[in-house]
């Protein structure tokens, strides 16, 4: 629009100066038909150069206008997007708030699989201790993944919700556990923290003695709170002496990044999970790192 009207401001001025030769050749023509038509063509050319500076002008305020719409709409675009990272981060700490209030329970949320189209899962919460009769159902998620339960149906669905989980199985007699960690991140910045949420499944019959479950560190993190947890070999972990068949044991970490980095990269946080004497079972979270602003200057320390 702008340049349209700067292209009717350059057909002005040349109608203008057109007009203007006329009318001199007007002024020295002898001819009197000659001269009357010379300024009758000065006349039209110079009222065509006052339409198409008019033109002009109404070009160039529509392109004002349109420039201060596009700024609004650039301003609701930003807006909309804050509001929706607002709306997210209250959903996820609504998640983690509904986690930490399950855990002290000595409860478990899950996600019941309830074969509707419209609503596939059911964030449930339940007692670790029998799992409130969903241990065996197969098509639950035990325990829900950080980032909430899949708003969709299908195996695709329930791989897009574990996304951010780690998952492994240790193999027992009678049955293996389930073991898994997620997160509520897939890619973090320096200063910014991640939730992790470490728990063993017990879905099988016997029960299972003396469980450990670990979750080390990786360079440049620190720990912000682990409630329960004592630091093995550099590793956070919760011991449970016993865990009932079709019951769970789960606890929370939250890590912090603390280093500056230079470019994207990978960490992987480790999972292990042991049963009596037995090797651990291990598992890799993938983390991405991405640049950022300097660290925030935090003491390490277990809280809670």
């Amino acid at each position: 629009m702008l340049q349209e009207s700067r292209n009717e401001s350059s057909r002005a001025e040349a109608d203008r100066e057109k007009a203007q030769s006329e009318e001199q050749a007007a002024a020295v023509e002898s001819d009197p038909t000659k001269a009357a038509q010379l300024k009758e063509d000065a006349a039209g050319d110079a009222q065509l150069a006052s339409f198409e500076q008019f033109l002009s002008q109404i070009d160039k305020s529509l392109a004002e206008v349109e420039k201060e719409l596009s700024r609004q709409d650039s301003s609701l675009a930003k807006q909309e997007q804050a509001l929706a990272e607002e709306e997210k981060a209250l959903a996820e700490a609504e998640h983690e708030r509904a986690q930490e209030m399950a855990l002290a329970d000595g409860a478990l949320l899950l996600c019941h699989a309830t074969s509707k189209a419209t609503r596939p899962y059911v964030e449930l919460e339940v007692r670790q201790q029998g799992l409130g009769g969903h241990g065996d159902d197969s098509g639950d998620i035990i325990p829900a993944p950080a980032d909430g339960c899949p708003t969709s149906a299908g195996e695709s669905a329930v791989r897009t919700a574990e996304a951010h989980d780690a998952r492994t199985k240790v193999p027992l007699p009678g049955g293996p556990l389930q073991a898994a960690m997620s997160a509520n991140e897939t890619s973090v910045v320096p200063g910014e923290t991640v939730h992790l949420v470490l728990s063993v499944v017990n879905a099988r019959t016997p029960p299972a003695q003396r469980v450990e479950i670990c979750a080390a560190i990786p360079p440049g993190f620190s720990l912000v709170s682990a409630g329960g947890a004592r630091l093995v070999q550099g590793a956070e972990c919760l011991l449970r002496d016993r865990i009932d068949p079709m019951s769970a044991a789960e606890f929370l970490l939250w890590i912090r990044l603390n280093r500056r980095v230079g470019g994207p990269s990978r960490v992987r946080i480790r999972l292990a999970v042991s049963v009596g004497q037995r090797p651990p079972s291990q598992v890799g979270l993938p983390l991405a790192l991405q640049a950022g602003g300097p660290p925030i200057p935090f003491v390490s320390g277990v809280t809670g």
